[in-house]
C-alpha cells in the first residue's frame, strides 16, 4: 500500500503525540471524547501489569505462539 493509505503504530510508542498524528492521518477532529477515552483506557505501565498476571508457563506458551509474528515485525 502507498504510505498515504496506512500508518504504522506500535503500542509501546503510544502517546498523546501519536494520538494526534493518528487523528491527523485519519482526518478526524481533535475532540474531547478522544482524550477522555485515552485517559480512561491507556496506562503506560499496563504492559508490566499484564505480564504479572500470567504464570511463567503461560508466558512461555504465549511467546511460542507469537514469536514468529514478533520476529516478522522486527522485535527481538
Amino acid at each position: 500500500m502507498p504510505p498515504d493509505r496506512y500508518m504504522e503504530c506500535r503500542l509501546e510508542d503510544f502517546s498523546p503525540e501519536l494520538v494526534r498524528r493518528i487523528l491527523d492521518f485519519c482526518e478526524l477532529p481533535d475532540a474531547a471524547p478522544v482524550w477522555e477515552e485515552y485517559d480512561r483506557r491507556f496506562d503506560a505501565a499496563r504492559e508490566d501489569k499484564r505480564k504479572g498476571e500470567a504464570t511463567p508457563e503461560e508466558m512461555d506458551q504465549i511467546m511460542r505462539w507469537i514469536a514468529p509474528t514478533l520476529e516478522w515485525l522486527g522485535y527481538e
